[in-house]
């Protein structure tokens, strides 16, 4: 009776083992739905971005932090696979120096040219 211990004892280890092994497959081999379909869309606004890094800003993020809104479209859904768009615009207002006036043109002559001969 004593060797049964050291049996149950591995095949109490095996399982515990298989479980482990195959519990995440099992946990992730859950069907997913896509929650959005071709067409949907979202705009954010307000953006802020923070660097937080080590050394240089990126010109990425300088750039980034111009962004006054982004947009994400929707363009098809196949199964679990979104095809999507982002579109950011950065909009700049600058005071704008009035226009130069033009001089006036100068009348036409008041005789008319010769004709060729």
């Amino acid at each position: 009776m004593s060797n049964s211990k050291p049996n149950n004892l591995r095949l109490a280890l095996l399982a515990i083992l298989v479980a482990a092994v195959f519990a995440p497959t099992l946990i992730h081999a859950k069907d997913y739905t896509v929650g959005v379909k071709a067409g949907d869309w979202v705009k954010y606004g307000q953006i802020t971005i923070t660097w937080t890094g080590n050394g240089t800003e990126p010109s990425s993020i300088t750039d980034a932090k111009k962004l006054d809104w982004v947009r994400i479209d929707v363009l098809s859904v196949a199964g679990t696979t979104v095809i999507i768009v982002i579109v950011a615009a950065t909009i700049a207002l600058r005071r704008r120096k009035p226009p130069i006036p033009q001089q006036p043109l100068p009348p036409p002559p008041s005789t008319p040219p010769p004709p060729p001969s």
